[in-house]
Formats: C-alpha cells, structure tokens, sequence
C-alpha cells in the first residue's frame, strides 16, 4: 500500500526534495527530516487522497523559531491543502502534535503532494511524521 489518507506517512520518506545537492538544505535523517530551511521542500508522489481530508497531524520539533508548514498540491506553489503553524519544543529530538481541521478539503484523488517550509529564520524545524484523516 502507497501513501494514503489515514496512514501515519514517516515524513523522510519523501520521492524528491527542493536542494538534493546540498546536504545543508532538507535532509532526510534516520527517524525525520531535518535541516528544514525557509523556502525549501519535500514531495510525495501520487498522495492517494481519497473521497477528501477533513483533518491534518503533523510531529515536529524545534529549537528554533518553528514556523509554517504549507501542504500544497501539484507543485510548491499550487493549491493550498493546509497551512499549519509550529512552535518551538524545547529541543530538536522534543516531537509534539501540531494539528488543524482547516483544510481545503476539495482535493481529492492521487496527487502529487508538497510539504513547504516558510518562516523568515535560518532554522525551522524538523518533521517526523505526517497524517490526514
């Protein structure tokens, strides 16, 4: 089984990644992605979204400033899935549920699926998994 709604997705699982030749911008680490930096990004291939999501859970942490998680489809700037803010937790290994039932909930189907990193900071956050519901 692929990548679905209602599965609990490991995020540095990803198919392609914003700078693969720069090991300092997003890296997929042993249990997370980390090295998340302003602008960059991670996609999953053929996201099987189903009938629609209704709710997203994302487990980050930060000892930065957090930031913005923007789940988009198509490409880093298509549609806007869910945008989802994250604090800091107190340390990089300190993972806590972010969670947000505002979503554009007419996405549906197999699609190509972004997790976009914003904030103005060098240091975001990493990401260690992701699930709609």
């Amino acid at each position: 089984m692929g990548q679905a709604l209602g599965l609990t997705i490991q995020a540095n699982q990803f198919d392609n990644e914003s700078h693969p030749t720069n090991d300092n911008i997003v890296r997929a680490m042993s249990n997370k992605v980390g090295f998340i930096k302003r602008d960059s990004w991670i996609r999953f291939n053929a996201f099987d979204f189903g009938l629609g999501a209704s709710s997203l859970t994302v487990e980050a942490s930060s000892s930065g400033t957090g930031g913005t998680l923007e789940m988009r489809q198509g490409s880093p700037n298509g549609t806007l899935i869910a945008s989802l803010n994250t604090t800091p937790t107190g340390g990089w290994n300190t993972f806590v549920d972010f969670s947000t039932n505002s979503l554009n909930g007419s996405t549906t189907g197999e699609q190509n699926l972004y997790l976009v990193f914003k904030n103005s900071s060098a240091s975001l956050f990493d990401v260690k998994t992701f699930r709609f519901d």
